[in-house]
């Protein structure tokens, strides 16, 4: 055996004589009836063993004593330095000595076992408890957005408006005298748009537990326009909350119902060049730039919430998929349903429609960044995740069979069936047959 490294195992050196390696394979025989020959099911490598026959003579002989001494005792893993095929982990058995004191000398043979690797799992950060944060942060900077608009529509003039605690239980314009034509009909805009977003879906209650209920909105215009805007987007995310298991439906059904809002408070911009017209038109505007970037917020947020819900799911999954079907009597082991999970497909999709709505609300109103680390902590993530959740494949089926057979065939436990099904429209799992989309591992 040709030698590249030096024979070593925890810093003693090994004289070797011979040495050996066995791979054991771990391969499942399944029988099928009137088909010849089972299929195989190859479940990995069940053991890696080699045998050494190692040396000590001479000035080195007395270190037998140390080494045998060591892998004999010892509970810890062993580094072996195998001189073909490098370092390897693992534990010593099967240990022979054999001395000679009149020449010196000491063979020993033992046996190592390379110890397995455990499973690579990706740690997915909270992806949730960032979008909450973010959430927040987005929530003040549009409030800023509305109070810099004001300031840029009405000049001085906007310091007495900004300035004036309100009643949240009565109008705005009604809660400003003695001002100016040009802010009267800007805040009339507001209090218009105001009073529609909070009559709109009133039949869906705000959750008292929502992190928008949590938030404090200040007692002021901008508090009062952003609380109202962001009131109504949670009702629309509450009204489509059973499509949650469609991240992309889900998603395209709440923006359209944003667009939808945002075209109904008439807020076209029709009006003449004269002053007041046009500090109307600056408060549309700036109720359209809101409208769009509370909905794409909301947006990221709820998807959010849906990527860490599922990566509990798939935590589940994986702990149930990987337990044993029968106990040490030999009973069935009930371990319940196996959870559906995203496809990559679903993640893939829902990130796209999520990040098409940010960019639109970025188009907008690129003074809210936060809208931008809810894109790029949405990416991050799903890209954490492509990193370890299961790829889909199409295969053909010829003959039709099991769904369970397939999944043997294809290297994938039998506990994947449940999952296979959902990722195929009308697939009868006793007759499987045709292109068949599974998992990949």
């Amino acid at each position: 055996m040709a030698r590249k490294y030096r024979a070593m195992l925890d810093g003693f050196d090994l004289k070797l004589q011979d040495i050996s390696d066995s791979f054991k394979r771990a391969l499942v025989r399944h029988a099928i009836s009137y088909r010849d020959l089972p299929d195989l099911e190859d479940q990995g490598l069940k053991d890696r063993e080699i045998r050494f026959r190692c040396y000590f003579y001479g000035p080195s002989y007395e270190k037998h004593f140390d080494f045998v001494d060591h892998i004999s005792r010892s509970r810890t893993t062993y580094t072996l330095v195998h001189p073909v095929y490098g370092e390897l982990k693992g534990g010593a058995e099967n240990i022979d000595v054999r001395h000679d004191r009149r020449q010196s000398t000491a063979e020993v043979d033992f046996t190592f076992v390379q110890q397995g690797q455990r499973e690579n799992i990706v740690e997915m950060g909270d992806i949730a408890g960032l979008a909450e944060g973010e959430f927040e942060a987005g929530v003040k900077a549009q409030a800023e957005s509305v109070a810099a608009g004001a300031r840029e529509a009405l000049g001085a003039e906007a310091g007495d408006l900004l300035g004036k605690t309100l009643d949240a239980d009565r109008g705005l314009l009604e809660q400003f005298t003695g001002i100016t034509g040009n802010a009267r009909a800007f805040v009339g805009q507001l209090d218009s748009a105001v009073s529609a977003l909070e009559g709109t879906l009133a039949e869906i209650a705000n959750p008292a537990d929502s992190l928008i209920a949590s938030l404090e909105f200040t007692a002021d215009l901008p508090g009062r326009v952003i609380g109202s805007i962001a009131r109504a987007a949670e009702r629309y995310s509450k009204l489509y909350e059973t499509m949650r298991s469609a991240p992309d439906r889900f998603l395209r059904n709440f923006r359209n119902s944003m667009d939808s809002l945002n075209g109904g408070l008439g807020l076209e911009d029709t009006d003449s060049g004269m002053a007041s017209g046009k500090a109307r038109m600056a408060a549309r505007a700036l109720l359209k730039d809101n409208l769009t970037a509370m909905g794409a917020q909301v947006a990221a947020l709820e998807l959010s919430r849906i990527f860490s819900e599922d990566e509990a799911l798939r935590d589940r999954a994986r702990k149930l998929e990987g337990g044993q079907a029968f106990d040490a009597r030999g009973n069935r082991t009930s371990f319940g349903d196996i959870p559906v999970i995203l496809s990559i497909r679903e993640i893939e999709r829902s990130l796209a429609t999520a990040r098409q709505y940010i960019q639109a609300a970025v188009d907008r109103n690129r003074g809210i960044g936060n809208l931008k680390n809810q894109a790029l902590n949405l990416l991050r993530h799903v890209n954490e995740i492509k990193l370890e959740r299961e790829k889909i494949k199409t295969v053909f089926v010829d003959n039709s069979m099991p769904l369970v057979i397939l999944c043997h065939m294809n290297g994938i436990p039998y506990t994947y069936a449940q999952r296979v099904l959902s990722i195929n429209n009308g697939l009868d799992p006793n007759f499987v047959s045709g292109e068949v989309s599974i998992y990949e591992r």
